[in-house]
């Protein structure tokens, strides 16, 4: 059995199915899932795959890809989505609750309807649940979210000319982007309008290789560390962790950059040989998305 991530759209939720070994997937497809409460549509976000230690969510199943009539109605469904999150807006604002409505989607044969909003304090809804039932046909799914998964459902072009910028792929979505994320990377930090996304918060993107930087950062002096160069005294003043090299500045005042294997200094580590890349792992979707082989 295999693993395949999707997002319940209704929800925004992402869920893992057991699916069968010889089953295929298109990116972003729209496919049927059940639970023993209801059943909803899903879309695909990973391509199956066998995931040491990650367990599958025992209360959904995979049912069956839409049929193309089925697609359609979904689909229509969906239309009127701005008129739906502007009505919504109009009765938190008269209630003058601090809401910030932004997004909406209709269930399965229209037995419920999920709204996101945004705000920086708790809100206290109840009384707007009550009035957006009695609008809206079927169950309401009322839910605050954080500006970062804000834009994960909004999407948006990323800062590097992506389509789809990294903050929408669930492989990230539940970890903390730290300034260590930053700081491990030898990027600059202070006044660095770079190192923020779409949401206004550190990229998430941040994470993507932060593995092989740290692992990189062991076999590299710590920066304004005292080091020799043959005789010649120097302090590290930068670093480039991805080739390995060391910014020095000499007693002389001049800056020269020197691979770390020409570089002395206290409590140095030979780094080990690298392996080869091995490209038969990864293959590349028509989507540009990498996926294990």
């Amino acid at each position: 059995m295999k693993i395949l991530k999707v997002i319940d759209i209704l929800r925004n939720k992402e869920i893992r199915l057991k699916v069968e070994d010889d089953a295929t997937f298109a990116y972003r497809e729209k496919i049927l899932i059940k639970s023993s409460k209801e059943s909803c549509v899903a879309e695909v976000f990973d391509m199956p795959r066998k995931i040491p230690g990650i367990k599958y969510d025992e209360n959904f199943f995979f049912v069956r890809k839409l049929k193309p009539e089925e697609l359609t109605e979904f689909e229509t469904l969906q239309e009127g989505t701005s008129k739906r999150i502007k009505k919504a807006q109009e009765l938190a604002d008269k209630l003058e609750l601090s809401m910030r409505f932004f997004s909406s989607q209709v269930g399965w044969h229209n037995r419920m309807t999920s709204f996101f909003f945004v705000a920086k304090n708790p809100v206290d809804f109840r009384e707007l649940l009550k009035l957006l039932v009695k609008t809206f046909s079927g169950r309401i799914h009322l839910e605050r979210v954080s500006e970062r998964d804000r834009t994960r459902i909004i999407g948006g072009v990323g800062s590097c000319g992506r389509s789809e910028s990294c903050c929408q792929f669930t492989r990230f979505n539940n970890q903390k982007v730290s300034l260590n994320a930053v700081r491990d990377q030898g990027i600059m930090i202070n006044n660095n309008e770079k190192i923020f996304g779409l949401h206004g918060k550190i990229k998430t993107c941040m994470l993507y290789e932060i593995d092989g930087y740290r692992e990189n950062r062991k076999y590299l002096p710590h920066m304004k560390q005292l080091v020799t160069i043959g005789k010649l005294p120097g302090r590290v003043v930068g670093l480039d962790m991805l080739n390995k090299k060391v910014k020095v500045l000499l007693e002389n005042e001049t800056i020269e950059v020197f691979d770390v294997k020409d570089v002395q200094y206290e409590n140095k580590k030979d780094a080990p040989e690298e392996p080869l890349l091995n490209f038969e792992k990864y293959e590349i979707s028509p989507d540009g998305i990498d996926i294990d082989s």
